[in-house]
């Protein structure tokens, strides 16, 4: 199974939160928006999540390839 997790955007509703930080990574409930989200998802075992980030998008690939397992892309993958 493959999961498309669509982020893109600039939160302009949750301004001020989301002047410096994307809306993925706000926190709620001692965890971010995305791990709540990651949690539901992670138990159908997925062999593939493809994260279509915007606004301040470089910070959702960090955070993700720091606390979560990524898998590494195929030969001549880009």
């Amino acid at each position: 199974m493959k999961i498309i997790l669509p982020m893109a955007g600039f939160g302009t509703r949750m301004r001020p939160h989301t002047w410096s930080l994307p809306k993925p990574l706000v926190p709620l409930a001692g965890k971010t928006m995305l791990d709540h989200v990651l949690d539901r998802l992670l138990p159908l075992e997925p062999e593939e999540i493809i994260y279509i980030v915007g606004y301040l998008g470089d910070q959702i690939e960090a955070y993700v390839t720091r606390h979560h397992t990524v898998p590494a892309l195929a030969d001549g993958a880009s």
